[in-house]
């Protein structure tokens, strides 16, 4: 077993936190998930692009509460923070939102809610707002004039020359028609 080290800079809501060890990691992955480790003390963890599976959702939540994090990122928030002190949504500084971008559109795991309220860790947005999706597409066939072109219109880029190959804004993702 390796030394023990505590964080100091956790918030006054957040319980102090040992850092989670590889022998741990070994005991909590009892399905075999494919996990990389860097080092044998973890304060951060990314989990996979499964959503919507109450299963995988039940054990990022659990390695989440294991780990004891001083924040997640989550891609469904967009750009938006969940605060547990006011238990509400907060956009971040230096985004940009259009109408669309609000916490009414949003999937978190209620789990995942529960745990920030208990434990005091916010929960980070870490994707592009439709807005600023769309600010990149319009930059894309800017830069790239021989191969993008935007459609003012449906506010999407296409790819010139390939009439099935267009980027759509469907339920706030990018969905790629092939």
């Amino acid at each position: 077993m390796g030394e023990k080290f505590t964080v100091e800079n956790y918030h006054e809501t957040q319980i102090p936190r040992d850092f989670f060890r590889a022998d741990q990691l070994a005991q909590w992955n009892d399905k075999n998930y494919h996990v990389e480790k860097y080092g044998n003390e973890f304060s951060v963890i990314i989990v996979g692009e499964t959503h919507y599976n109450p299963e995988f959702e039940a054990k990022q939540i659990e390695l989440t509460r294991l780990v004891r994090p001083e924040f997640v990122l989550h891609e469904f928030l967009g750009a938006l923070i969940y605060n547990p002190i006011t238990q509400k949504f907060e956009k971040q500084k230096g985004r940009i939102f259009g109408e669309n971008d609000g916490p009414e559109e949003l999937y978190l795991p209620r789990g995942l809610i529960q745990a920030a309220n208990e434990m005091g860790f916010k929960i980070i947005g870490c994707d592009l707002t439709q807005r600023e999706l769309t600010k990149c597409e319009k930059q894309l066939a800017k830069d790239f004039p021989a191969k993008y072109r935007f459609n003012e219109e449906f506010e999407a880029a296409e790819k010139i020359g390939d009439p099935n190959y267009i980027f759509t804004l469907q339920s706030d993702e990018l969905t790629i028609q092939r």
